[in-house]
């Protein structure tokens, strides 16, 4: 069509919102894929260097890419730990030796953000209490506590309709 450019015809000052980046024709029905919002999630997310550059051409097979995940690793928080949302997504506590609050995440987080909480205790059970930002199913609750030596694992997804942070896993018994 018209105007649509391919990754390999752009420049280095180009702004890759609003570009074609991939058509697939199947059965004469053509689909694409028009990135929105990319470079915001790259500057925002991608902890590498701070340039992006564009080298060669993928032609066939399939582009993998990986991001750093930022991970903070707190030992023994007294009773209470922030995660912050712009800079985290792991937070590892360890050796937790009092019972923990773990507070509202600070920063400003997007839809479908994951942040996975670590807890790792001192070698007897800790009490593990979350804040008003963080969801609970009944199908899914808090166990409320850690087993002694073990370490817990949390996985929350952020919920922009709501507001909150919904836990999408726990696994115990590390």
């Amino acid at each position: 069509m018209a105007g649509d450019k391919k990754i390999s015809e752009l420049d280095s000052a180009s702004t890759l919102d609003g570009t074609e980046f991939l058509v697939v024709n199947q059965s004469g029905v053509t689909y694409k894929k028009i990135l929105s919002g990319f470079l915001t999630y790259i500057s925002t997310f991608f902890t590498g260097s701070s340039n992006i550059v564009m080298t060669g051409i993928i032609t066939t097979g399939t582009w993998n890419a990986k991001f750093k995940p930022r991970s903070v690793k707190v030992t023994t928080a007294t009773t209470t730990t922030t995660p912050n949302s712009d800079t985290t997504d792991i937070h590892s506590l360890t050796a937790q030796a009092t019972a923990l609050v773990i507070a509202s995440p600070s920063g400003s987080p997007v839809d479908g953000q994951g942040l996975d909480i670590r807890v790792h205790d001192n070698g007897s059970s800790q009490t593990v209490t979350f804040g008003l930002a963080y969801r609970f199913s009944s199908d899914l609750p808090n166990p409320g506590a850690t087993t002694p030596g073990k370490t817990i694992y949390y996985r929350f997804k952020y919920n922009d309709i709501v507001s909150k942070w919904d836990c999408i896993s726990i696994l115990d018994n590390f």
